[in-house]
């Protein structure tokens, strides 16, 4: 039909009714046939482009026009239209245009209330379509074109979409259908398990863990059936009917007499193992068509009490180690899981029943950490270890299962402690005894293969003569080098004790002058002093050794600390105005030391480092950094595993008096652990616990306007995530690549005062991310075991960006005068300034166009923080039906 017929008066409505009420609502005409014989199902995600018009010919959307695919979740719920009634032109207005703009956005899918700042108020973001599309996109078959015309009822409604659509208005539309694909019910969406669904079932109940259900079900290998049956099982029993657990997980997706199709990948399926009795080969992909003709549900917790939940865990504890016996790993966690989630936060019992449920919630722990050590899900058995142990903390199984799993993941310095601790606490043990032999042996391996991998390792870009910066390298054989300009041989070099862990150049002195700090592996503590030629010390009694400046290669100061160094740090981390030496070891530590001063004289080395503070983390410490607090002060940083990080609180006891030295020569002061520690989560992507993270902070944001509060910082761990963060809560962006990061700087690469986010992979990837998440990637020519950032003095006299890479066979190279001109995105702000409504609507509130802070933050709010007073506005707060709207979720959909 053509514009000129729309709008001709009176002109017929042409199509196939395809209304399930045959009430003409919905007309068909087919302008081009599928290419497929197969049509989308409820649930499935498709994908097409749309035009369309008012029946006077008005074009008011198309996606053509935007060279933009739309895609939508077929058949879910049209929200009621009252909802939108009440919405100001600007919310409407922002709406429309972040749907368009982020409808394919990853962030979009992940965002949470909790990450738009929202804690008291939760809402439902949907993206679904009017009724009249659910109808029509699943009559048609992929590369199909249809119009269709739609009544209001089908439609907008009463209501319409003003300004464009106006009430009461029948639409025609032109939609092209070019794909769709099933629904993905796996937690991590892997495409694990598909499902289609054939037809809808009764109400919203699901099964739940442990229900009573009736199926009837047809499983295929290809164009083979190999099993078919009608079966009542109980959820969480069907290894024990031939059921792959991906099925059973399916079906706790379903509604009562739903009827769906499920795609299962080979994990989900029978695995790598196969089924001999259904001749399944190994890592084959099944198909199921399941009828769930009836079920009953299990009891939830809050439905027993304490009686029926002691019972009950006594029960399932028995059948968990049946199932144990038998090697069926999976099923037994299972059982084992309900008795924690039923006695967990059980309260008030009495004293019995309270010793009965804490020996009940141990085993349970306990079975659960044998059953995962057994399918090699080590993350799971140190959780469940670490929760056996807050029960019983020298629980010997707890300990030693943890030592296994620590020694699984390549953690050999916690599976000794661990097995130390059973040993110390059971010396009859014998297991122990051989695994700490193991651990032992690991351990020189290691320390062997780091010495052999990672020569050169340790550098750093500083200032160490207040001149221009130099390059400073450490290596495993206690060699300190110093580069200058673009001289491939050392400035100068000097000899360590021990294997070098980490370089630092600062003024952990407090002398006004910067110093260059090396740490071994053993403890030693070394300090050079390299701007001035001649420089001589008193002597010093004790460990202490103050060096002659004429004795070549020598400190000018050594000290030990407590040995297992890792990572190092020289900041003020208190806001006194003075530097701390802060210390990361490999045992879950970090030691905090500040210099005390015996010289009177500013030219003169003479003291010794006092340690002011222990810390014991939950996890493995691979990065130190201070980043500025909500109110402005210093806050010590402390990287954690899984994208986590921890705020060490640096508050020291003024009147703590030096401790005598021990045996070992360590640093003076008190080495009793404090657990003033506050952790963070950040949040995002659920990762893996027990992946290594980087953190730094203190990230510079020029002059900008916004520059108050919480300073920005960034993580990148070893599986691919990046994040930005202002403070703990505002998460800024997440970008995930498919590259193992091993390190993370910061640096200006742009010239705007604005210092980007730089991470570096182990083949020599590296990524250079702005705040507006605008990434460049670059590739060093070889992999790489060490990498850094920062401003150096390669040529011409003055610093610049500079990247720094050391590769496997000891080589660096440095990239110097590291320069883009700008980075930039398209977003919606930019894409909103060029549409003179959007200044019109910002007028009408009394914004400033050119307050960009305010108008992002107006636009933050319209997304995701409905004001309070438009809320509770008398005028506004009562629907069509009389019912309080404020009760509702708020609701918005993506226009067409």
């Amino acid at each position: 039909m053509t514009a000129e017929e729309m709008k001709a008066d009176g002109a017929p409505l042409e199509g196939v009714d395809i209304t399930p009420k045959r009430d003409e609502g919905v007309l068909k005409v087919i302008k081009r046939e599928g290419s497929r014989t197969e049509s989308p199902m409820i649930g499935d995600k498709v994908t097409v482009h749309y035009t369309g018009w008012l029946l006077d010919g008005t074009k008011f959307d198309s996606s053509l026009d935007r060279r933009d695919k739309f895609s939508f979740d077929l058949g879910k719920e049209w929200p009621n239209q009252n909802c939108f009634e009440n919405f100001l032109n600007w919310k409407k207005y922002i709406h429309n245009h972040f749907m368009r703009f982020v409808k394919n956005s990853e962030d979009f899918r992940q965002m949470t209330p909790r990450e738009a700042n929202s804690p008291s108020w939760e809402f439902t973001l949907k993206c679904e379509v009017i009724k009249a599309w659910d109808i029509a996109v699943a009559t048609m078959k992929a590369g199909e074109i249809c119009r269709i015309t739609c009544k209001p009822e089908y439609a907008y409604g009463s209501a319409g979409s003003p300004p464009k659509i106006p009430p009461n208005a029948t639409l025609i539309f032109e939609i092209e259908l070019f794909e769709f694909k099933g629904e993905d019910l796996t937690d991590d969406e892997d495409g694990g398990i598909i499902r289609r669904i054939r037809k809808k079932g009764e109400g919203y109940s699901k099964p739940n863990e442990g229900a009573l259900v009736e199926i009837q079900f047809e499983g295929r290998y290809g164009d083979r059936m190999f099993d078919r049956r009608e079966l009542q099982f109980e959820i969480g029993e069907g290894d024990n009917y031939d059921l792959p657990h991906g099925l059973e997980k399916a079906i706790q997706k379903m509604e009562k007499l739903e009827e769906s199709v499920f795609y299962l990948k080979p994990n989900y399926g029978f695995g790598s193992a196969g089924k001999e009795k259904f001749h399944i080969p190994p890592d084959a992909e099944l198909q199921y068509e399941v009828k769930l003709k009836s079920f009953e549900k299990a009891k939830e917790s809050w439905e027993m009490n304490t009686e029926e939940k002691l019972e009950q865990s006594c029960i399932v504890k028995e059948r968990g180690t049946q199932y144990f016996k038998e090697g069926k790993y999976k099923q037994a966690t299972l059982q084992y899981k309900k008795i924690v989630s039923w006695l967990e936060h059980e309260s008030g019992l009495s004293d019995e029943d309270d010793t009965k449920a804490k020996s009940l919630r141990l085993a349970a722990h306990l079975n659960l950490a044998m059953c995962h050590l057994k399918l090699k899900e080590y993350s799971q058995a140190l959780e469940n270890c670490n929760k056996a142990l807050e029960l019983d903390s020298s629980n010997e199984k707890g300990l030693f299962r943890r030592g296994e799993a620590h020694l699984a993941v390549n953690d050999f310095e916690l599976a000794r402690n661990d097995f130390q601790k059973v040993i110390q606490f059971y010396p009859s043990n014998k297991a122990a005894k051989v695994q700490l032999v193991t651990c032992q042996q690991k351990i020189r391996e290691q320390h062997e293969k780091e010495k052999k991998m990672y020569a050169n390792m340790f550098q750093r870009l500083a200032d160490k003569d207040f001149k221009l910066n130099e390059l400073v390298v450490g290596d495993t054989n206690g060699k300190l080098y110093v580069y200058k300009n673009d001289d491939s041989k050392p400035w100068t070099v000097r000899s360590c004790q021990g294997m070098l862990t980490c370089v630092g150049v600062g003024d952990v002195c407090n002398k006004g002058k910067n110093l260059v700090v090396a740490v071994s592996a053993e403890g030693w503590f070394h300090l050079f002093d390299l701007s001035s030629p001649a420089l001589k010390h008193p002597d010093a009694s004790g460990h202490h050794e103050l060096v002659a400046a004429g004795e070549e290669q020598k400190p000018v100061f050594k000290q030990h600390i407590p040995a297992n160094t890792k990572v190092m740090l020289i900041s003020d981390i208190d806001g006194d105005g003075k530097c701390e030496l802060v210390v990361g070891y490999t045992d879950r530590v970090v030691r905090a030391f500040r210099w005390e001063d015996f010289s009177e004289s500013s030219d003169h080395i003479s003291g010794q480092l006092l340690l002011l503070k222990k810390w014991l983390l939950e996890g493995q410490v691979d990065s130190l950094s201070v980043n500025p607090g909500p109110d402005g002060s210093p806050e010590m940083m402390v990287s954690q595993p899984g994208c986590g990080y921890a705020i060490l609180l640096c508050t020291w006891d003024s009147e703590q008096q030096p401790t005598p030295e021990g045996r070992d020569n360590s640093a003076p002061g008190r080495e009793a652990p404090v657990r003033d520690v506050v952790l963070h989560q950040t949040s995002g992507r659920i990762h893996n616990k027990n992946v290594s993270t980087h953190l730094i902070g203190s990230i510079g944001r020029g002059c900008s306007k916004v520059n108050s509060g919480s300073g920005l910082f960034a993580l990148c761990t070893l599986d691919g995530t990046l994040k930005l963060m202002e403070g703990a809560d505002k998460l800024l962006w997440s970008v995930q690549v498919d590259h193992q990061l091993f390190a993370l700087e910061k640096l200006d690469v742009t010239g705007n005062g604005h210092e980007e986010v730089i991470a570096c992979a182990w083949d020599g990837q590296t990524y250079i991310i702005d705040h507006n998440r605008t990434v460049a990637r670059f590739q060093a020519d070889e992999n790489v075991s060490a990498f850094c950032a920062g401003l150096y003095a390669c040529k011409g006299g003055s610093n610049s960006p500079c990247l720094v890479y050391v590769s496997f066979n000891q080589k660096i190279y440095i990239y110097w005068d590291v320069q883009l001109e700008r980075m930039e995105s398209t977003n919606l702000l930019k894409i909103l300034e060029s549409d003179p409504e959007f200044g019109d609507l910002l007028k009408q509130l009394g914004v400033e166009r050119g307050d960009v802070s305010s108008v992002k933050d107006l636009i933050h709010k319209t997304l995701y923080l409905p004001e309070k007073q438009q809320r509770n506005s008398p005028s506004q707060c009562q629907d069509h039906a009389g019912i309080d709207s404020s009760t509702y979720h708020t609701i918005i959909h993506c226009p067409l």
